[in-house]
């Protein structure tokens, strides 16, 4: 069973939280942006805001949409704009696992052990750090945050930052909670 995020980008605008949009229409499922994020179903990096809790000043619209998931939602938190753009993309992870690349060079993710590689394949492997099968390469490699960024997180951080020089970076935040 997999867990999808919900919430709402919001800007503060005279002293009042405002719902700018819901973010699940343009985020993806994606474990590894909700554990370096919200400490969420992975421990690759130290997550940067988990367990803050719904805001006691967030949006009405917000709060509506958290009262619908209530029951059902968990893990509410939320992240500003300014502690997005304090991270440090290039930190390196606390684990090193697996990836894929096709023949050319292009990332495809972590490893899923759903691949075909034999038990040898993968002894090789830990050895030689790479090798390729067929049209795939597999890499043990520390990943760095920036490398889990999707496009889709990426334009998120990008309207974020577009609300941020209108309203100030620590007047723009994500609140986000998830569902099982």
């Amino acid at each position: 069973m997999g867990t999808d995020i919900h919430g709402w980008l919001e800007f503060k605008s005279k002293d009042e939280w405002e719902g700018a949009f819901q973010i699940s229409n343009l985020v993806d499922q994606y474990y590894d942006i909700f554990g370096l994020l919200f400490g969420i179903r992975n421990a690759l990096f130290k997550p940067i805001a988990p367990g803050r809790g719904l805001p006691s000043d967030a949006s009405l619209t917000t709060r509506l949409n958290w009262y619908d998931w209530k029951g059902t939602g968990y893990g509410a938190t939320w992240i500003t704009y300014n502690e997005i753009k304090e991270i440090n993309w290039d930190e390196e992870a606390i684990d090193n696992r697996i990836h894929e690349y096709t023949s050319d060079g292009e990332y495809l993710g972590k490893f899923s052990y759903s691949t075909e590689l034999t038990h040898e394949e993968l002894n090789k492997l830990q050895r030689e750090k790479e090798i390729r099968k067929g049209d795939r390469i597999y890499r043990i490699e520390k990943v760095k945050r920036k490398d889990l960024l999707t496009r889709g997180w990426q334009l998120l951080f990008e309207i974020m930052e577009v609300f941020a020089k209108h309203y100030g970076d620590e007047n723009v935040r994500l609140v986000v909670w998830f569902w099982v």
